[in-house]
């Protein structure tokens, strides 16, 4: 027979687990309501099912009232492993493998939902290796490859005074990180400097998407090595004890002895050493070493080289800016390029995948050397940047990404520089076989990075439906959804193109009820 007092110690202890377990999803409404909890399906109505933390109840909502719901605190159990993506007529990123293509669809083995079969009049793109041959880095998935250099002083001695003063104390007076990584980004809160501890080619492209609350201000670090001479203005010196010269615990021991029998004595000073301390420079070129720093801002950007003089002093030179007016005013997010020739001394600037402006530095190339990207926010602005990829690039001024055309198929290989158009026939046992006014090709898949169809070709995507939604997944893929039922880890529903699927939510972060862009939902860190 059970007690009372165990049956209540039972309880107690179900309701303090309740109450600890972490809370992994986050809904907003309409109204900007939000609540915190775990996502348990979705019914029919459709209702979403919801446990939240704040009551022992579950509840339902109607997914008209419902704005976004981000899935385990922004990011997907299970990450997209495939290379491969499909860009639909409707604007759809379909994340796979490519199996095989003939005159009317497009397969492709996917890990959220199984094997697709595409329509190819619905097929814009296709990207057998989206990222190229050559990237050096793709992400962030995670905090790994990223470090803030030259930490904030204070923090350090926040740091160091809280080893000193014992663990709580130390809890107080750390500070707030400067930069926090969450949802695939990296979300900015002062002007510290980020950097991607990866080396760049001499010949390298940065692609990142950047969102920003206004006004936009960033410095974007290119080729810099993070290296500054030593200055003896930088100099500070500070007196310590000398440990070497410290007695041993044995002798001490002896005298102590010793002075209790003659008499207390007055304990003698330690004896001290000077030492010198490089301090923090306050100047770009202290800050990020020598190389190239893009200043980015609403209406225009510049770029300057980084460098010290013979004295070493720092030293700044800017280069005439070959475009015109940036028109960022209006906005709050850009996808940007940035291609650079570190041995030739070129910077180029793509803004949305349209040419901004480029630079060239006629003095002497930068030393060959460790050199780095790197970000920060200018003064009285946020960033947060993601989407980051750097690859080798090949030094051509273009590529087949602007060479889309009505009648041929444009196909871009990884090298960079080779491309061919013609018609697109099929794919077979990985090698896509094309037909060109020099005759017929079969090229392997992993030797092209991106295939453009024909734009006559393709028909207009499928007029918007009354509660589809956008399904997000980890690191990239967009779907339109009409969902009809599901539990929390399964989604099943209709897709305008693909028809009727069942989604593997672990590799979702995000559900967009009402996809409207929000410049409130993209700082929030729940998102």
């Amino acid at each position: 027979m059970n007690s009372p007092l165990l049956l209540l110690t039972l309880l107690g202890a179900a309701s303090i687990a309740a109450e600890t377990e972490p809370a992994l999803d986050f809904l907003r409404f309409t109204n900007g309501d939000t609540l915190h909890g775990h996502y348990l399906g979705l019914d029919e109505g459709p209702l979403v099912q919801w446990q939240s933390t704040e009551s022992p109840d579950q509840s339902a909502y109607r997914t008209e009232n419902l704005r976004k719901l981000s899935l385990n605190n922004g990011r997907a159990k299970e990450q997209i492993t495939s290379s491969g993506m499909v860009e639909l007529s409707n604007g759809d990123l379909v994340p796979g493998d490519l199996i095989a293509m003939g005159s009317d669809s497009v397969s492709v083995q996917t890990q959220f939902a199984g094997l697709l079969t595409i329509p190819r009049k619905h097929v814009r793109i296709i990207m057998p290796n989206r990222h190229g041959g050559n990237v050096i880095y793709a992400g962030p998935l995670n905090d790994l490859d990223w470090s803030i250099p030259g930490a904030d002083p204070e923090a350090e001695e926040a740091e160091e005074a809280g080893d000193e003063q014992g663990d709580e104390d130390k809890k107080k007076v750390t500070l707030p990180e400067t930069w926090t990584h969450g949802g695939g980004a990296w979300s900015s809160n002062s002007s510290d400097i980020l950097r991607l501890d990866k080396e760049l080619p001499d010949r390298v492209s940065i692609r990142f998407h950047l969102t920003w609350q206004a006004p936009l201000n960033t410095n974007i670090a290119i080729f810099t090595d993070f290296q500054k001479p030593f200055r003896q203005e930088n100099v500070r010196v500070r007196r310590v004890p000398d440990g070497n010269k410290q007695k041993n615990e044995k002798e001490e021991e002896a005298e102590a002895i010793e002075e209790d029998a003659e008499g207390e004595e007055e304990e003698p000073a330690p004896e001290m050493l000077d030492i010198m301390e490089v301090g923090p420079g306050n100047s770009d070129s202290e800050s990020y070493g020598s190389g190239y720093l893009m200043s980015i801002l609403s209406s225009y950007s510049r770029l300057q080289r980084l460098s010290f003089d013979d004295k070493k002093m720092p030293r700044k030179s800017s280069f005439p800016n070959s475009g015109g007016r940036l028109n960022l005013g209006d906005f709050y997010s850009a996808e940007f390029e940035i291609r650079a020739n570190r041995e030739e001394g070129t910077v180029a600037l793509f803004v949305n995948g349209e040419f901004y402006s480029e630079w060239q530095d006629l003095a002497t190339p930068l030393e060959e050397t460790s050199r780095y990207f790197a970000i920060a926010a200018g003064s009285k602005s946020r960033i947060r940047i993601s989407d980051v990829v750097v690859a080798k690039w090949n030094g051509m001024p273009d590529s087949a990404r602007s060479m889309e055309t009505e009648e041929r198929d444009v196909i871009l290989l990884t090298n960079g520089t080779d491309r061919l158009s013609g018609d697109l026939l099929t794919l077979e046992e990985d090698r896509f076989r094309i037909e060109s006014k020099y005759g017929e090709f079969q090229i392997p898949a992993q030797e092209i990075t991106d295939i453009r169809l024909a734009t006559n070709s393709i028909v207009e995507g499928p007029e918007p439906q009354s509660g589809e939604i956008l399904v997000n997944m980890q690191p990239k893929g967009l779907l339109t959804f009409l969902p009809k039922e599901g539990n929390g880890s399964r989604l099943k529903g209709s897709h305008p193109i693909l028809g009727d699927l069942t989604l593997d939510l672990n590799y979702a972060y995000l559900l967009e009820f009402d996809p409207i862009s929000s410049i409130f939902d993209n700082w929030d860190d729940d998102f």
